[in-house]
This record gives C-alpha cells, sequence and structure tokens, in this order.
C-alpha cells in the first residue's frame, strides 16, 4: 500500500515522514509546518488523534488513509470493514453454520511508543464487529450473537484459554476473527483441545497476512483491495 501511494503522489515531490520514534507527534508537526512548502498530508494508518487535530487547527490539509481512529474534519479513505465481515460471515452461514463467534481485539486497545496512544471505540473494530452483528440479524441468528473480545495485555496462553472456554460455552462451530494473528490463536487454542479445523470449528481470518499462508490448514481470510 505505501509503494502504490508513492508511485500515485511521485510527480508532486512527496515529502516521506516516519512517525516510529517515540514522542513523534511534537516533531512531525514540526517538521509539517516548517519551511518545507508541505501543502498537504496523507496519514497512513493514522492512530494519533493529537497529530491529525494538529494539523487541522494549523489548515494543513490532510488525509487519513486506513485510519484506526476517526477524527471529526479529517476526511478519510478505507476499504468497507464492516462489508467484509458482514460478506465472510454470511459465507459461514450459507454454510450451514448457525452458532458463529466472532473474536475481536478489545476496543480499547494501546498501541506501543504512541503518545495518547489509547484508541478508544477503534474504528476498525467497530466497523468489523458491526458487519458481523448485521449479518447474524439478516440470518436470523441475533439470538446467537457472540462477540469475543481479546485484552490486548493478556498473556498468550490466558488468551487462549479463555478463548476456548467461549466456543465451549456458546457450542461454537465457526469462528470470524478480526484479524489473521487471532485466527491463529484459534488454530493454537484447537490444536491445545484436540478440535479439528475444519472438522469441528471453521475459522475465517481478515487482512490476508503471510500467517495466513503458513497455518496448516491453509487459513481462509478476507484479502482488501488495498491498492483500490
Amino acid at each position: 500500500l505505501r509503494r502504490r501511494i508513492a508511485s500515485v503522489i511521485s510527480p508532486y515531490s512527496p515529502l516521506p515522514a516516519s512517525t516510529t520514534a517515540h514522542g513523534r507527534s511534537r516533531r512531525v508537526i514540526s517538521w509539517a509546518t516548517s519551511a518545507n512548502g508541505v501543502s498537504g498530508v496523507l496519514a497512513l494508518f493514522n492512530c494519533e488523534r493529537t497529530l491529525v487535530e494538529s494539523y487541522l487547527e494549523r489548515r494543513i490539509p490532510i488525509v487519513l488513509v486506513k485510519p484506526l481512529v476517526r477524527v471529526q474534519g479529517a476526511p478519510f479513505v478505507a476499504t468497507d470493514h464492516c462489508a467484509e465481515t458482514q460478506h465472510a460471515t454470511l459465507s459461514l452461514v450459507r454454510r450451514g453454520h448457525e452458532r458463529i463467534v466472532y473474536v475481536a481485539v478489545d476496543q480499547h486497545v494501546e498501541i506501543p511508543n504512541v503518545e495518547h496512544s489509547e484508541v478508544a471505540a477503534n474504528f476498525v473494530v467497530e466497523e468489523r464487529v458491526r458487519g458481523y452483528r448485521l449479518a447474524m440479524r439478516e440470518a436470523g441468528l441475533e439470538q446467537n450473537i457472540y462477540v469475543h473480545s481479546v485484552p490486548v495485555r493478556f498473556v498468550p496462553c490466558l488468551r487462549r484459554a479463555r478463548l476456548y472456554e467461549a466456543l465451549r460455552e456458546t457450542g461454537a462451530t465457526a469462528c470470524c476473527c478480526f484479524n489473521d494473528d487471532l485466527a491463529g490463536r484459534v488454530y493454537q487454542t484447537c490444536r491445545e483441545h484436540r478440535l479439528s479445523i475444519p472438522g469441528d470449528l471453521s475459522v475465517i481470518g481478515h487482512d490476508d497476512a503471510d500467517i495466513a499462508r503458513a497455518l496448516q490448514p491453509g487459513l481462509t481470510t478476507i484479502e482488501a483491495p488495498l491498492e483500490e
């Protein structure tokens, strides 16, 4: 995605700015408002509300690309997280599944090395969960809606133990996961408790990450049209 954006804006003399270091907000704001002649900002995977608000206050045009948080007054472009998850969930329903659990990360997540990093109602989580809920209601399975949220700071073994309890208590035959990393944890959980995939549990991931091709059996995953 970064390469695609770079190719599109290359005629306009882009100035790339990395924001990976701690305390980066102040440095990047200073960089963008200095004598660099910056006339606009594309913020990829933005997760800092304060940073975007600072651009807006200085009337620097900014567009968020696949943002993790929405900021009032800042236009954004993103794939349709809701529709993607809705389609994936309905595909499980069409294959005969009625007890489908959605495995998500907790909406109040902290992103390492980011100032003001707590992201309340993470935009992506919110939209993907909404897609799952819409699909279950559309299929007449509203009574079976179950979202299992994984707190980011929990150690992996504890996450998997709680996940197994959720699958057992709901009698789930399928689960739709927020991303492929969580799908990988579902695979681990199934191995630890001698559940077969897809025999005992069908699993769908999201984002088409490298782990999707490494898992056995291969993971069905949602590939978003990022280049579009």
